[in-house]
């Protein structure tokens, strides 16, 4: 099957859907760039860590202040399933995105039931899990942030994956213009089912990954994730049961529904942005490029 030439689908709100394939090797370029990194990791005493109750769930974030920011300028990045700011590669990842982004502050937030952020109330984490959407998730995440979004002109939210999800119906849960929302590869566009996010997530992005591996030209990177999974289920190892079901049941069985699009009219609707961009990998397990 022969590779096509770069998709762009764009309306009136600059909604824009992108393949990445070989022929767009600038593009796949500027994403091996930000993998391939060899900075030095953010130290964690930079970032100013707090922790947010809204109601009984606690969301625990970070801010990494820049030294000159005269257009107050804030970055949002919601973190996919199971990630967080604190591990090494993390960090190592932050000071990419510093180096690129010198006059704004960056903010990362750690999802429910990741690291020091308790997991959601069950009505909440079950209802996900039935209907495919994250806006009452993510409405507990906005409310966490409020306060720090206060002080800056121009937001920006960045989400990975399950992160995208979030990030899509967070900014729909906040009540002010936002410069710009960046989704990469979010799940949901159609009903993958229990099985298919599985074999997605679990069994073909652990053989990209290896083939990754294989051809990578940073051996420090790698190692560095290594690490990071080897930790990560140390970490899941030791978990409360509920947290455990609401990250291997709750979460997963969410992002198999197809919720996307909901959630996406559901920011639409809020217009409180004129700039969508959703990037879809050509190897991504999670989505399929007709139904985006």
């Amino acid at each position: 099957m022969k590779n096509k030439q770069p998709t762009y689908i764009t309306n009136p709100l600059k909604i824009e859907i992108k393949r990445y394939n070989k022929k767009n090797k600038k593009s796949i370029n500027r994403i091996l760039k930000f993998k391939d990194f060899v900075k030095k990791p953010v130290l964690l005493k930079r970032l100013k860590v707090r922790k947010r109750h809204v109601g009984d769930t606690v969301i625990e974030s970070a801010l990494f202040k820049s030294r000159k920011n005269p257009d107050k300028k804030l970055k949002v990045i919601v973190y996919g399933w199971g990630g967080g700011f604190r591990p090494k590669i993390s960090r190592m990842e932050l000071s990419e995105i510093v180096k690129y982004n010198p006059d704004s502050d960056i903010l990362m937030i750690n999802n429910p039931g990741t690291d020091n952020s308790t997991t959601l109330p069950d009505a909440i984490a079950r209802n996900m899990a039935k209907t495919g959407s994250f806006l009452e998730f993510s409405e507990i995440v906005a409310k966490a942030i409020e306060k720090d979004l206060e002080n800056y002109n121009h937001i920006s939210i960045y989400g990975n994956s399950m992160g995208a999800r979030t990030a899509i119906a967070l900014a729909a849960n906040i009540d002010r213009p936002l410069d710009f929302i960046s989704l990469t590869d979010p799940p949901g566009a159609s009903n993958i089912g229990a099985t298919g996010i599985f074999m997605g997530s679990v069994i073909k992005e652990k053989q990209h990954a290896k083939r990754y591996a294989e051809h990578t030209n940073n051996p420090k990177a790698l190692k560095m994730q290594e690490i990071y999974d080897e930790k990560n289920s140390q970490w899941i190892k030791i978990m409360a049961i509920k947290a455990m079901e609401q990250l291997y049941i709750d979460e997963p069985l969410a992002l198999s529904r197809n919720g996307l699009k909901k959630d996406l009219i559901s920011l639409i609707k809020k217009n409180n942005t004129k700039n969508i961009q959703i990037n879809t990998p050509e190897f991504s397990e999670l989505n399929n490029i007709k139904d985006m």
